[in-house]
């Protein structure tokens, strides 16, 4: 089994966020423990470190170096369907009102 806590407050690309600290309860383990930053503002992943049992840096870290959350441009994301395709359009935001309503 694993502890879960939250450890110190840290700034991931540029933007604060919180860190869930995994610590492997198992002896003979080779992981202390595995780092997960989260925004603080937007509640996505943004790096996870996994820390090596007597070791100081991480022995793997993957992580945003910089990170916009703006909407692209609607150009961007533009698709025309094929010719004799079906388009049926639905609205995300009222399908996830739908799945949280009493």
């Amino acid at each position: 089994s694993t502890d879960v806590t939250v450890g110190d407050p840290v700034t991931v690309a540029g933007r604060p966020a919180h860190q869930l600290v995994l610590t492997p309860r198992a002896d003979g383990s080779l992981v202390e423990s595995v780092r997960i930053a989260v925004d603080a503002a937007d509640r996505v992943p943004t790096r996870v470190q996994v820390f090596a049992v007597g070791h100081e840096p991480p022995a793997l870290e993957v992580g945003f170096t910089s990170l916009s959350l703006v909407p692209p441009d609607e150009e961007t994301v533009t698709f025309t369907p094929p010719p004799g395709a079906t388009v049926e359009e639905v609205d995300l935001r009222q399908a996830a009102e739908d799945a949280t309503a009493p």
